[in-house]
């Protein structure tokens, strides 16, 4: 069910960004690379690296992420009558924004359990043997 209302979202998403008529091909595939890379760059170098990543960190980063690109690319806010992403592209702010979310669910919310940090470990182990 929720893979269902995701695909949902993203084509709702994805009908806005066609008709919108200022935008080309170019523009559209960067800010999709950018979403894509805010909401889950973070949430994949936390999961391989940090054992302490928990699942709400990793929702709440990748919501974050993705919403913060949203906001950079579409909020009617000017900074010296530039847009914000002709300032910086958006996945930067996207990117720390998503990673400080995620960590911070994590550290603060529900404690990862033992054995995944268990199979974490091994598994670390095991990547550094073969090393």
């Amino acid at each position: 069910m929720v893979g269902r209302l995701a695909t949902i979202g993203v084509c709702l998403v994805a009908i806005a960004l066609a008709f919108d008529r200022s935008s080309n091909i170019l523009s559209l595939v960067s800010n999709a690379w950018a979403g894509f890379g805010a909401a889950f760059g973070p949430v994949i170098l936390l999961s391989l690296f940090w054992s302490k990543l928990t699942r709400d960190g990793a929702l709440y980063g990748m919501i974050s992420g993705a919403l913060t690109v949203l906001f950079w690319l579409y909020a009617p806010v000017s900074v010296d009558g530039q847009s914000l992403s002709s300032l910086i592209y958006e996945i930067i702010p996207g990117f720390i924004i998503a990673a400080f979310t995620a960590v911070m669910m994590s550290l603060f919310g529900r404690s990862v359990p033992a054995r995944v940090q268990k199979n974490h470990a091994a598994l670390n182990q095991i990547m550094s043997e073969n090393a």
